[in-house]
């Protein structure tokens, strides 16, 4: 059992929520408290009730309600009225195999990471294995997860999420000085040696081309809605010019305003994710695209052309009859537009699944594995009129 301090700290150090995250709150929690209850409490313990995590967290009843009812379903916690929530299993009774994942995030403020960080968690579900979500700000908790790796007979793996090239380094030629498997995901890095994967690229921006070349549309525009100096960003920029060149047809990359350039707007982290491309795709990106008479953009990002639609309509452009648009990664924000967003859709469940299976052979071995997207056709785009 534990004291009250320390009850307070294991809440402190293991309970990572995201109010800018496009996951819900509901499912950031029950993820947390489900590693809570495997790793920190035994058969039978008290956990937290739902007026203590309540006030710890910050959080409505209902969303705490919610959270603990799904550990109930999934036969984590049992409930007695008047007494509390009381723990079922933990990772002792599950033989203590399962494998302790803790995947390094650069930002919870983003809908690649909610996406793949679910797959994750339902993986860990599945197989009674655990997830924790730590930020690389947060030193504390990054040094303890390599002290946990390095504790005889744990079984730690660790998943490298969209991270710098240089700290990515850094942090493999740890965990591979202490026989600890990790995955690198999204950023590709040459010559990086360990586990990394990351979706084709290339092959992406090409199913784009295609899609839209086949429509009858000549004069394209890529929109640069991500970093272009991004590695994957490269790639797609590079793919596009060479599609663009092998098909004859008439190619301009836009870049949009930078925040620095826009006046009294401080700086990009006080910014949500929806600021920031408020900000950088306004009024004046739209009107640089239309300047160019493409009938089609090729965004780099989904949220970008969900954005560059918004600037498009406010232009007095019909979609897809005077322009078509598509995006890249099939993260959910196109379905919430009209008409709805054509994308190349990132394969999250695939990638995940890959991540697992690598961290369970439980080498250190190097792989780089790309993984093919998919067009996925809705509204947005249609034959040049």
């Amino acid at each position: 059992m534990f004291t009250p301090e320390e009850r307070e700290r294991v809440l402190r150090l293991n309970i990572q929520l995201s109010r800018n995250s496009h996951e819900p709150l509901h499912a950031q929690l029950t993820r947390s408290l489900r590693n809570l209850v495997m790793l920190h409490f035994e058969k039978d313990d008290r956990f937290f009730s739902e007026e203590e995590l309540g006030e710890r967290l910050g959080l409505s009843v209902g969303t705490v309600r919610r959270s603990l009812n799904r550990l109930v379903e999934d036969g984590l916690l049992r409930r007695h009225r008047g007494q509390g929530s009381f723990v079922c299993r933990s990772a002792r009774d599950d033989g203590g195999a399962g494998l302790r994942v803790i995947a390094v995030v650069n930002t919870f403020d983003s809908f690649f990471n909610g996406l793949l960080l679910r797959e994750l968690s339902y993986l860990c579900l599945r197989g009674h294995h655990s997830l924790e979500v730590i930020n690389p700000g947060q030193d504390e908790r990054v040094s303890r997860a390599i002290g946990l790796a390095a504790v005889p007979g744990a079984r730690v793996g660790f998943v490298f999420l969209c991270l710098e090239p240089d700290f990515t380094h850094e942090l493999v030629k740890t965990t591979q000085s202490l026989n600890v498997p990790s995955v690198n995901i999204d950023t590709w890095i040459p010559g990086y040696p360990g586990v990394q994967i990351c979706v084709d690229n290339r092959c992406g921006i090409e199913l784009g081309l295609a899609h839209l070349s086949e429509l009858g549309h000549r004069r394209i525009a890529l929109l640069l809605s991500e970093n272009p100096e991004h590695v994957n960003i490269r790639d797609r920029i590079e793919a596009f010019h060479a599609g663009i060149a092998v098909r004859g047809l008439e190619g301009s990359v836009i870049e949009p305003s930078s925040l620095s350039e826009l006046p009294d707007l401080g700086a990009e982290l006080r910014f949500s994710t929806q600021n920031r491309y408020d900000a950088r795709i306004g009024k004046r990106t739209a009107e640089r695209i239309i300047a160019t008479g493409a009938s089609a953009v090729l965004c780099v990002s989904d949220i970008g052309a969900c954005f560059l639609m918004k600037r498009l309509h406010m232009a007095g452009m019909r979609i897809p009859e005077d322009i078509s648009v598509m995006g890249f990664n099939d993260e959910g924000a196109g379905l919430m537009m009209y008409p709805e967003l054509t994308t190349i859709a990132q394969p999250y469940r695939e990638i995940a699944t890959a991540a697992f299976d690598n961290l369970e052979r439980f080498d250190t071995a190097t792989r780089h594995i790309r993984i093919e997207p998919q067009l996925v056709v809705r509204g947005s785009t249609a034959a040049v009129r």
